[in-house]
């Protein structure tokens, strides 16, 4: 059993144990043709060791906005525990908090992005945006955006006044710029850019800047502090900023990474109801699932224009403008895997073709950025995809967390025939057990073995157990190793310590009763297992 972490308050131990066997047996063989199996077992530790940790799903950043990472995936763990135990009140607990997220929509909030507009997604945190002004002409159209890179870097808590921007209109189309930056009690940054402008020079021209290429131009673009984009359409005449101080605001864009973290498991409750009878029978489920379907449907409708493809590729772009350093350019890898396992939900839940389309694409792509190690016989990949535009120097290895996310993306497609075989699965197992786990059990920063990463990381990959379950094993001896691991006794942490600990002892607690339930099922029933 797992050490407790605090005692169960609703559910005995010997409660949820029968419980959880005698749901596991939904979908199999009659309880006397089953041969025993230890994984039945293991479900229900988890589920009592996650059932004894009272914590909001949902998390919120200090300014408000949703945290889309942590709040997604909280809500996953409930559809995981469902599916590994037949339980439908982890289904209850996900309609509640999966209605709380519809409502901390920024449509619902009434919070526009940088272009005014207000759509019905979650604005990412604001660690990954950075602060941004925008530059008009005297006529009220948008010419260009000025932003710094990520906020965090340049605005300390209790810094005084205000960033600022200062434009000075010159003539001839030309302008200058002053940024006043505060980064700390009494300290003060201040950068001039002169002879700018928005109108590209025609070669051998003397005098002025093309603003876009001449800020921080000595330097990668990832790597630049500065950013000025030009967004100026073709019809656009005047292309002389007014004059004027303007003050930088937070950044406003929700990039895909939160809208496809928060959408997959609402696509993924549809699918559940979709598929089994009982489920849609209940009204306020089947009420649900049509409110999660309309909601996912507007989230990647909202992203409509920041979609890319090829005859066999599929991703991602950020949108002209966004407050990132790549705007304009591709996203890494796994801010559209993550978004493909909402649409491969979707497909399921609605058999809608064209979706599935789309995600056999994003499948396709990822699956030819893949190199094969032989050794190990495992796959290895980049952060970025192979040809990126966004990043052009040479590229290390992913990192294990955001691995994670590649990979489950590619399990996913597996379990529903699409791009990715037996094999693949295989393949992605071994870079987690011959590569990405060490000897001593810690894990490495980098999928090809190097570094040193957070061993937490890995719940993502824990479904893999279901083709190699010794990953599954590696993964039940980490959670043995966090139950007990000793807490810390002050006012500010619970029985098992921080929040953010418990976060992650959950979705711990989840994968890996997921993925036991399917070693039990294929223990015992060879032909319910994949």
């Amino acid at each position: 059993m797992l050490a407790p972490t605090r005692s169960p308050r609703a559910l005995s131990p010997v409660v949820v144990l029968a419980a959880a066997a005698a749901t596991l047996a939904i979908g199999a063989r009659p309880a006397a043709q089953r041969a025993p199996s230890p994984y039945a077992a293991h479900v229900a530790e988890y589920a009592a060791a996650f059932d004894a940790i009272s914590i909001d799903p949902i998390q919120m950043t200090r300014s408000g906005r949703v945290h889309g990472w942590a709040s997604g995936d909280g809500v996953l763990t409930y559809l995981w525990f469902y599916e590994a135990t037949g339980r439908t009140a982890y289904l209850d607990a996900f309609v509640t908090h999966a209605d709380r997220l519809l409502a901390l929509r920024d449509s619902e909030r009434g919070l526009p992005d940088f272009r005014g507009k207000l759509l019905p997604l979650w604005r990412t945190e604001d660690t990954y945006l950075g602060k941004q002004v925008l530059l008009r002409n005297a006529g009220g159209q948008v010419l260009a955006s000025f932003q710094t890179d990520t906020a965090q870097d340049w605005r300390k808590p209790g810094a005084p006044g205000r960033d600022v921007l200062r434009v000075e209109r010159g003539t001839d189309g030309r302008f200058a710029l002053e940024l006043t930056l505060f980064e700390g009690s009494d300290q003060r940054q201040v950068h001039r850019w002169t002879d700018l402008t928005l109108t590209r020079p025609t070669p051998g021209a003397k005098g002025g800047h093309y603003g876009p290429e001449h800020v921080e131009a000595d330097r990668p673009l990832h790597r630049r502090r500065f950013h000025l984009r030009d967004l100026a359409g073709p019809d656009v005449t005047d292309r002389q900023p007014v004059s004027g101080e303007f003050e930088l605001l937070e950044g406003r864009y929700a990039r895909t990474t939160n809208t496809g973290t928060i959408t997959f498991p609402l696509a993924y409750f549809a699918r559940l109801v979709a598929e089994q009878p009982g489920l849609r029978a209940n009204q306020p489920y089947a009420e649900a699932a049509a409110r999660y379907v309309r909601a996912v449907r507007d989230a990647l409708a909202a992203h409509e224009d920041e979609w890319r493809e090829t005859a066999s590729d599929g991703w991602y772009d950020v949108r002209p403008g966004a407050p990132v350093w790549n705007a304009g350019l591709d996203e890494p890898v796994n801010r559209y895997t993550i978004v493909g396992l909402a649409m491969l939900e979707l497909a399921r839940a609605t058999g809608d073709q064209q979706v599935q389309a789309r995600v056999r694409k994003l499948a396709q792509g990822f699956k030819e950025d893949l190199d094969h190690d032989a050794r190990a016989d495992a796959y290895l990949w980049n952060y970025w995809k192979r040809d990126s535009r966004a990043w052009t120097s040479p590229q290390p290895r992913e990192d294990t967390s955001h691995a994670g996310v590649n990979a489950l993306f590619a399990y996913w497609c597996h379990r529903s025939g699409l791009v990715f075989d037996q094999q693949d699965a295989r393949r992605f197992a071994n870079t987690w057990l011959k590569l990405s786990l060490k000897k001593d059990g810690e894990i490495a920063d980098r999928i090809d073995g190097h570094g040193e990463g957070n061993p937490d990381v890995q719940w993502r990959w824990l479904p893999l157990g279901t083709v190699n379950p010794a990953l599954y094993e590696s993964g039940r001896a980490w959670i043995r190793r966090k139950a007990n691991a000793p807490k810390p006794a002050t006012p500010a942490t619970s029985a098992r310590g921080s929040e953010a600990e418990n976060r992650r002892y959950r979705l711990g607690l989840a994968s890996l009763a997921w993925t036991a339930a399917q070693l039990d099922r294929a223990a015992t029933s060879p032909t319910a297992g994949r």
